[in-house]
Formats: structure tokens, C-alpha cells, sequence
């Protein structure tokens, strides 16, 4: 037995016909379940119920066994001390307020059909190796499945909302501060997202300010800071950049972070970070006010058009410093735009208007993630195997976090497909 099927139970009323006793052999009656409770607390808050003949709002805590109230120490919390109703699967201890009251108890057992948590059990240990409910969504309509796709979408900005507070705090609540540092971690791209963070706080804001426009000047600076520049090299420009990083390492006291930090195995060499590196400072050196730019579009395809950018010529013969390749030009791309746009334009925007009470900003955070093509990932091959394709990025998103914060940890009471499919054999009352 797990609490969150008798959570599921308790909150769509599923007790079979017939009044409900307690333990002290009150009549109970259910008014509002109440809303769960995710946070720490008891596990429904603003609930409403009729004990006898008095109404009482207030929390409700539910456990498996009576025992677990103190098995979770829960006694002599005055948290917990006020709820108005323990319920439990089973009475194995007499439970008493710290005033010596007995606590009104619910025993949940034999008052729902059995079946219901065989079907319970069905779907959390589901034999599709992808999702419990794999075997079964196809059963669940197109309005039921889009709607909570919507939700999950919301859910996910919501997620990274809490994210970039913690990021914009670090960085004095400066706007344009935390918008540097998002588009830094996602021009790591998952590999090397850690020492594009690195590399973001040792070139501050700031000092990129100071050389925005001189392209070669800031790329000294990037690639200097990265540590790459510090293994020898008999490479003409690479020589030059070094000449010009020691200068600046002197005027502005830098130190730079270890070039063991960068990972290069695995990539392919268009993803070399010293490729990334160079579009960095090139997005940075050609965009004087990159953060009113994104503010200010409109249209997908012009937000696109700012992320366009090239390495520097040097670049346009190699993939690595002193080491020549094929003469191409070193473009970010369709996929590594879209990635920024996804991983941190997208967040930033519904973050600033959520904060700013903007929610015109919001919305169209939600238009351009609607706009943006869909991800391509194991994942997302794995939702087209059970017919759930990804039309655009929004969509993506939002099965990715189903994926990630329902279906793995198997909250399927949680998930609104979870929940209709239990419905189909549970009848709400």
C-alpha cells in the first residue's frame, strides 16, 4: 500500500456508497478534500468536513498505518497537533492530540472496491520499459492529453523561474547581468555548460563591456580566461590573442580557469568549445544592446536573426588552435540557436515578466516556444514509439518534464493522464 493512492482515494471521493463512520464512531462527511499539500505540512490544506453536526475547515494528514504519525515525528509538532482528521489504511495505534484528545480517525480500509488498487497497482508497475502508462495512452483523448501538456509546459517555466531567482541574486539583481550568464551556460551546451559558468564569472559583465565592438580584443580576453591560451603554441594568431591577454591578464589583475576543465571527447567539431568560445564573443562583440533586442522582437524568425553568428575568420581553417581543417565558415547553426532560444532566452523572458508583472512577456515566451522547432533527443524518440509526436519546442518541453517529474518517479495520481485512466474504473462520487 503507498499513501499516494489512499492521497488519490481521499481526494476524488472515491468511498463506496454509505455514511463514514470514525473510529470514535462519529458520522463524517466530506464537504472539500481539500488541495494537496507538496510542500512540508500536513498533506491537504483548506479542507471542509462535518463531524456530528459541526463544521470544521482546516488540514487533513494521511498515512498508511496510524503508527507512521510517529514513525515521522509528527507528534509534538503543533503543525500538525490542529489537523482536523487523521486519515489511514490501518488503526495499529491510538493517535492523541498534546492535550491528551484522541485524534478523529478515518480507517480507509474496506472502504473503497478492492479493485481499485489492483488497477492502481497496473498502472504504476506497468510493464512498458518507457512509462508505467505506455501500454494504455493511446486510450486517453486528444483534449485530456493536450491540456495537461499545456500545464507540464507552464510547470517547466515555472521550474526555471525558481532557478533564475537563485541566478539573478547572484548577480545583484542586474538584468542584463543574469540574461550573460544564462546565454553563457547554454553556449556550453550540456558538455561543457560548467566551464562556460566558469567563464562567464572570470570575464565579468562588466570587463566585456569595456571591449565590446573590438572583436579580436574580447576574443584575447575569452580565450585567455578559458585557459587555452596558455598551452604553447607556435600558431601566428594564437600567439597574437596570448600577446594581447597578457596585457589585459596585468591591467585588470585576471586569473584564468584551468583548460582541463573543457571537454572535447565525444564532440563533433563543429561543438568544439573553442568554436563556442569565439560565437560567444562574437554575439557579445555585435550586439550592443543584446537585452532590449530580445525584449523588443517580435517574430521568431527575427529573434533567430540575433543568435545568427559566425566564429572569427580565424576560425574559418580550424577547429582547434594550430590545427588546420577544411575552409568552412563556423556558423552556430539552426540546432545550437534553437538550443540558446530553448535553454535561456525562453526562461529569461517569462522569468523578467513574471518578476516585472508583465505577463504580455510571458505570453509571448510561450508564443515563441510554440514557434520553435521541436528537440530531437532519445526521449522524445521514445514518445513518437507511443504516438506522442512533438509538433514544436513547446510541446517537446512539456513531454520531457512529464517525463522527468511524473513518469519516472511514478506520480501517476499526480499527472493528468495518470488520473483519467484511473477514472476509468474509478467512479468519482
Amino acid at each position: 500500500m503507498k499513501e499516494e493512492f489512499l492521497y488519490y482515494i481521499w481526494q476524488n471521493r472515491l468511498m463506496m456508497n454509505g455514511p463514514l463512520i470514525l473510529e470514535s464512531g462519529e458520522e463524517l462527511e466530506i464537504i472539500h478534500p481539500g488541495l494537496r499539500n507538496f510542500e512540508s505540512g500536513p498533506d491537504f490544506y483548506n479542507a471542509r468536513i462535518k463531524i456530528g453536526n459541526i463544521l470544521w475547515a482546516g488540514n487533513i494528514e494521511i498515512h498508511v498505518h496510524a503508527s507512521d504519525w510517529k514513525k515521522h515525528h509528527h507528534q509534538g509538532n503543533l503543525a500538525y497537533d490542529n489537523i482536523l482528521l487523521h486519515v489511514v489504511q490501518t488503526s495499529d495505534l491510538p493517535i492523541f492530540r498534546l492535550d491528551g484528545s484522541p485524534m478523529p480517525t478515518l480507517v480507509m480500509q474496506g472502504k473503497y472496491p478492492q479493485e481499485y488498487y489492483q488497477h492502481f497497482e497496473n498502472l504504476m508497475q506497468g510493464a512498458h520499459t518507457f512509462i508505467p502508462c505506455g501500454q494504455q495512452f493511446s486510450d486517453v483523448p486528444d483534449i485530456h492529453v493536450n491540456a495537461w501538456l499545456e500545464r507540464t509546459l507552464t510547470e517547466r517555466l515555472e521550474t526555471r523561474f525558481e532557478e533564475l531567482q537563485v541566478l539573478h541574486q547572484k548577480c545583484d539583481k542586474r538584468w542584463v547581468v543574469s540574461l550573460y550568464h544564462l546565454l553563457a551556460k547554454a553556449f556550453g551546451f550540456k558538455v561543457n555548460a560548467v566551464p562556460f559558468e566558469l567563464l562567464a564569472n572570470v570575464v565579468p559583465y562588466d570587463l566585456m563591456l569595456k571591449h565590446r565592438g573590438q572583436s579580436e580584443k574580447l576574443e584575447s580576453i575569452y580565450f585567455g580566461q578559458s585557459g587555452l591560451l596558455l598551452q604553447p603554441s607556435k600558431d601566428p594568431y594564437a600567439e597574437r590573442l596570448n600577446k594581447e591577454y597578457k596585457y589585459f591578464r596585468t591591467k585588470y589583475h585576471l586569473k584564468s580557469i584551468s583548460p582541463h576543465l573543457w571537454k572535447y571527447g565525444g564532440l563533433r567539431p563543429a561543438n568544439f568549445p573553442t568554436l563556442r568560445i569565439s560565437q560567444f564573443s562574437m554575439l557579445q562583440s555585435l550586439n550592443e544592446n543584446l537585452f532590449d533586442r530580445i525584449l523588443q522582437t517580435i517574430e521568431f524568425s527575427d529573434l533567430v536573426s540575433i543568435f545568427d553568428v559566425n566564429a572569427s575568420d580565424y576560425w574559418y581553417h580550424h577547429y582547434r588552435f594550430g590545427m588546420s581543417s577544411e575552409p568552412q565558415i563556423k556558423r552556430l547553426g539552426k540546432d545550437g540557436i534553437q538550443h540558446l532560444i530553448i535553454n535561456a532566452v525562453i526562461p529569461f523572458l517569462f522569468f523578467y515578466g513574471k518578476v516585472q508583472h508583465l505577463p504580455i512577456l510571458c505570453d509571448k515566451a510561450i508564443f515563441w516556444m510554440e514557434k520553435c522547432p521541436p528537440e530531437k533527443n532519445k526521449v522524445i524518440r521514445s514518445w513518437e514509439n507511443i504516438g506522442q509526436y512533438g509538433l514544436n519546442a513547446g510541446r517537446t518541453q512539456a513531454l520531457l518534464h512529464l517525463k522527468k517529474n511524473y513518469c519516472d518517479n511514478k506520480k501517476c495520481v499526480n499527472c493528468g493522464i495518470g488520473n483519467y485512466l484511473l477514472k476509468q474504473t474509478c467512479k468519482v462520487l
